[in-house]
């Protein structure tokens, strides 16, 4: 990976030779709470699919996840909610983490 003047890795040359399927974007509205992504949008329950589907078609390898930003700020948040119990929470339970995520890498957050 290069780097620019500001140390950021360009992600596009990064990510060459990696499926799609093997890759996810997550976008929320940074303008409200995290958890009311949830309840406007469901952001946080399409975050937890997405993660299931990727370690499913994938071998069940676990997905390193990259946030920028706010968005690490986002993802802890994120974390937190999918282990706790519903109806506020993603109900995944306590070991949902453990099972899914291999790492979680910080860009400028």
């Amino acid at each position: 990976c290069s780097e620019d003047a500001f140390g950021v890795a360009h992600l596009g040359n990064c990510i060459r030779g990696y499926e799609e399927k093997s890759m996810y974007m997550a976008a929320y509205d940074w303008r409200i709470s995290f958890q009311n992504t949830e309840v406007r949008d469901k952001s946080l329950s399409r975050i937890k699919s997405n993660i299931e589907l990727l370690v499913a078609t994938n071998g069940g390898n676990k997905v390193v996840v990259i946030p920028h930003s706010m968005g690490a700020l986002y993802f802890l948040h994120f974390m937190k909610w999918v282990e706790a119990p519903t109806p506020t929470g993603g109900g995944g339970g306590s070991d949902w983490c453990a099972k899914h995520i291999k790492a979680v890498m910080n860009i400028g957050g």
